[in-house]
């Protein structure tokens, strides 16, 4: 049974993500990846995948199989979405300080905690969404900034170090 669950686990999490490879390679800021994220959100909960998640997550807290199938489909998202954050990040100030690999992780397990959430209480993961939003528009004036603002950004945040990637 394991191995069945695994098969189709493996199998929903490849074509879901090669269905969205392509809206990936289109992303070119945190805004637009917000915004795929939110239809993201509406195609993966109709498939029954948000679901599938939530009870492999849940799982993984005492079966180890179901711990490498969580880690596998996270996994998975992540190799999809750090590039497109590296890319995104490339040049701006932001990059100095904020490490891609780490970024991608917390956006995954933000993402899935989200999905969760909504179920729960929708206005609430409204509301959440919304702040995030928030933060994009920040992320987009800072990019926008001239050289001079930048400058001052940059000098700023020197003495804030992003963590190293332990991949």
């Amino acid at each position: 049974m394991a191995e069945l669950t695994g098969a189709a686990c493996r199998l929903a999490v490849e074509e879901s993500i090669a269905s969205y490879r392509e809206d990936f390679a289109a992303i070119s800021s945190l805004a637009s990846l917000l915004s795929l994220g939110r239809v993201l959100h509406g195609r993966e909960r109709a498939a029954g995948n948000v679901v599938m998640m939530a009870q492999l997550m849940c799982g993984a807290q005492t079966d180890p199989v179901l711990a490498d199938l969580a880690r596998h489909a996270m996994d998975c998202w992540n190799r999809e979405l750090e590039p497109v954050l590296r890319r995104v990040l490339d040049g701006s100030p932001l990059a100095e300080i904020i490490d891609p690999a780490g970024l991608t992780r917390a956006i995954s397990a933000g993402f899935i905690g989200l999905e969760l959430y909504d179920g729960a209480d929708p206005d609430g993961a409204a509301q959440a969404l919304a702040a995030l939003e928030i933060l994009t528009v920040l992320a987009g004036v800072i990019d926008d900034l001239g050289p001079v603002s930048r400058r001052a950004i940059r000098a700023k945040l020197r003495g804030t170090r992003r963590s190293p990637s332990p991949t």
